[in-house]
């Protein structure tokens, strides 16, 4: 599995990221899990295709007590395997930094 990892960060910070992550009600049904949700422009066409009966789709965001890991992988959420869960395109993978550099922004201040 591919992903962006930060480590050994700050464990206050990390509760201060967790908590930002569930003010904009991103929590997943388990426990330090985030999503992030992929625009609809950025789908891919097979993702497009699927979009009714596999989306919505999202980028999953880790957190743990001094990390944080980003999926650098598109998931459906109503299906566990379909040809359009996949890696991120190039655009994607713009969006999903563009998406956590967002967060860590707010929380540095």
């Amino acid at each position: 599995m591919r992903m962006f990892v930060l480590d050994e960060l700050d464990p206050a910070w990390m509760e201060s990221l967790r908590s930002k992550l569930e003010q904009t009600g991103r929590q997943g049904a388990i426990k330090d899990i985030y999503w992030f949700e992929v625009p609809k422009e950025i789908l891919t066409p097979t993702q497009q295709e699927h979009l009714q009966s596999c989306g919505p789709y999202v980028l999953s965001l880790e957190t743990g007590k001094t990390c944080l890991k980003l999926e650098l992988l598109v998931r459906a959420r109503n299906t566990l395997r379909c040809t359009c869960t996949g890696s991120l395109t190039r655009e994607q993978r713009i969006y999903a930094l563009d998406q956590l550099e967002g967060i860590l922004a707010e929380i540095n201040g």
